[in-house]
């Protein structure tokens, strides 16, 4: 398991994809992994990505179809498994030294999410540092970064008037996946607000880095900022705002910061939508608002004031020094269209003559390479007998050693019991010659026994046959007598 999961959706990146991963890979602290989901790219992103994993072994590439950065975003979410998680988007970059010092702030402040500063150029341009984004070392007076954290409530005006991306800061993992169960809105633009709304207002621990670490793009036609066809979303992202405000029973606290992020975020796309509807959605939103109520900045409140007054898309466009783009002629244009039409025909007339050449090519690289699968396939059969029979040898060999070894230990078993019967044999004879010793003595002492047994018989029958041994009979009876 990896200290930080860097998690990068990809849609159509290829122009600045090897810039960004690489800034990634470069980092000074290594101990991470980078899950780049891939949603459903038609341009070289994938191929790219696979080159990475294969260079890389850090990178992991799960390919899906397009659904959108919110759910790319989640997948990522649901299979990181580093103890902090990074979200970095595929068509910026960010300094080598960015993990190595949101990872030390984390872990000295055991932070559920740490902030960090941010940056804005177009390419070609000087990377603008004197600005920062977030400036949270004005919100606190004399204060070590390193060993400091706080709550929302410390900066309300950072839960909704400030900057919402999720690539300015370092999530712990528990607090986004076990803690609580955080994800991105999906199917929908600006998916990182609710976001950023329902993390910050749920941390218990938030801390910051005084730097600037990631550099952000502003020049990506693809980026999501940038594509005013999902303005109509934002009128639904103030919606779901608004719920999570009031779900976590907080909306009366916040009340003046969420309208006025609602207005500034509404008419920040009216411009760009190119859209009367969208412009009498806004207006309808907005005329809700009861603004005496609320404490609103004098230039949201002239902001508002332009719009709401305004009698139509065309006038406010005038009041904003926006011309209207010009009518277009639409015989010319289908003229034109027409031509581009039958020139596309032509090579696309080319484009299959050349499909069925290569196709023709094709077929003869697929027989050649059928000829190929077919002679390793002999050869892989060929292999596999010989391997049959090295391992059956091996076996043989195996059991034939295992013999060897029997005999050998039975060899030295009869060594041994040779050896015993050689001590038993010797022993044997010894006792046995000590007992033939001792027979030769009982023997010679029988003989003298016997002897001596001859000599005492003759000695008693002179005694018996004595005249004194008659004349004392009596007087051994009356002895016997009295013993008794």
């Amino acid at each position: 398991m990896s200290k930080i999961s860097v998690i990068v959706p990809v849609y159509n990146s290829e122009e600045f994809l090897t810039e960004s991963i690489n800034s990634i890979l470069n980092q000074s602290f290594t101990d991470f992994d980078v899950i780049c989901i891939n949603d459903g790219s038609t341009d070289q992103s994938l191929r790219m990505l696979n080159n990475f994993k294969k260079r890389d072994s850090r990178i992991k590439v799960i390919d899906k179809e397009n659904s959108g950065c919110g759910s790319a975003r989640n997948v990522g979410i649901e299979n990181a498994e580093g103890d902090y998680i990074y979200f970095f988007d595929p068509d910026d970059f960010i300094r080598e030294d960015a993990f190595e010092k949101l990872y030390e702030n984390a872990k000295n402040n055991d932070s559920d999410m740490v902030f960090s500063q941010i940056s804005w150029y177009r390419e070609g341009e000087r990377i603008n540092l004197d600005k920062p984004g977030i400036e949270l070392e004005k919100e606190f007076d004399d204060v070590d970064f390193n060993n400091f954290t706080f709550t929302y409530k410390d900066i309300p005006r950072y839960v909704m008037n400030s900057y919402f991306a999720p690539w300015i800061k370092l999530f712990k993992k528990d607090f986004l996946k076990v803690e609580n169960n955080f994800r991105f809105q999906e199917n929908i633009a600006f998916d990182d607000v609710p976001f950023h709304v329902e993390t910050i207002i749920k941390a218990k621990r938030i801390s910051f880095v005084p730097e600037t670490f990631y550099q952000y793009r502003t020049s990506n036609i693809n980026s999501v900022s940038n594509t005013s066809t999902n303005s109509i979303d934002i009128l639904r992202i103030c919606d779901i705002v608004e719920n999570i405000l009031k779900q976590n029973n907080i909306f009366e606290e916040f009340k003046s910061y969420f309208y006025e992020f609602k207005i500034v975020q509404l008419i920040l796309y009216v411009i760009s939508s190119n859209s009367e509807m969208y412009y009498k959605s806004v207006k309808y939103e907005l005329m809700k608002i009861n603004i005496n109520d609320l404490n609103l900045p004098e230039n949201i409140l002239e902001r508002y004031n332009r719009l709401v007054n305004s009698k139509n898309y065309e006038e406010y466009l005038k009041i904003n020094n926006v011309q209207q783009p010009p009518q277009v002629d639409l015989t010319k244009l289908n003229k034109e269209l027409e031509d581009e039409k039958n020139k596309l025909k032509d090579k696309l007339n080319k484009i299959i003559k050349n499909n069925e050449k290569l196709q023709l090519d094709q077929q003869e690289i697929i027989s050649s390479q059928k000829e190929i699968v077919l002679e390793n396939d002999r050869l892989i059969e060929e292999k596999n007998g010989l391997t049959n029979e090295r391992k059956e040898l091996i076996r043989e060999n195996e059991i034939i050693k295992n013999k060897m070894e029997i005999i050998e230990n039975e060899k030295h078993q009869l060594e041994r019991d040779n050896d015993y019967l050689i001590t038993s044999n010797k022993t044997l004879k010894e006792y046995n010659a000590n007992i033939n010793k001792e027979n030769r003595e009982l023997k010679n002492e029988n003989k003298s026994l016997l002897k001596n047994n001859k000599e005492l018989k003759k000695v008693n029958d002179l005694i018996l046959s004595s005249n004194s041994w008659k004349l004392t009979k009596p007087l051994r009876s009356i002895k016997s007598i009295f013993k008794k």
